[in-house]
């Protein structure tokens, strides 16, 4: 728009000097502010391409340095992802270890019950089988008198008389009781 009002102004001055203007010093005047105009809008469109090549340049870098922010804030998401699954495990260990701190000590003194009552009915055990063994060893005792009695009775009911055999010697003959 600046450019448009100095190509105007420009064209003016000379179409003033054209028409009637015999100072040569307007007209040297004239064209020395177009040559001027003309060589400022020459920088200002050489500068408006700079400064659409460095906005395109800039926009282009800009475009670029999103995508590595959003490529870094993905990383960043399965980074603290890791992190959080590892405090999550490490919160597992730490209940299962609370847990079996709870619970071994509920174990050592089942263990320490149960062999204090091992170790106060062994007596007890032992004394049963002792008393087992004696009501066992009093039918033996019985088995033993029956049998002695058999044999020293006249007539052994259990155990049958034995068949005199060519080795023993003979039965000894009652004494005689004439008086000799």
């Amino acid at each position: 728009m600046a450019q448009t009002r100095w190509i105007r102004r420009l064209i003016f001055m000379i179409s003033v000097c054209a028409c009637g203007c015999a100072d040569d010093a307007a007209v040297r005047f004239a064209r020395e502010s177009a040559e001027r105009q003309a060589k400022q809008s020459e920088q200002m469109a050489k500068l408006q391409a700079e400064f659409a090549q460095g906005a395109k340049e800039m926009a282009a870098r800009s475009t670029e340095l999103q995508r590595d922010v959003t490529r870094l804030q993905q990383d960043l998401r399965k980074d603290q992802a890791g992190i959080f699954d590892q405090r999550d495990a490490l919160e597992q260990e730490r209940r299962e270890l609370a847990a079996a701190r709870i619970r071994d000590p509920i174990v050592a003194n089942a263990l320490l019950i149960a062999g204090t009552a091992v170790a106060a009915l062994a007596p007890l055990v032992l004394a049963a089988y002792a008393l087992r063994v004696v009501e066992t060893s009093r039918d033996d005792g019985l088995v033993t008198q029956v049998l002695i009695e058999d044999l020293t009775s006249d007539i052994p009911r259990l155990l049958a008389p034995a068949a005199p055999s060519l080795n023993s010697p003979p039965a000894a003959t009652s004494p005689d009781t004439t008086g000799s």
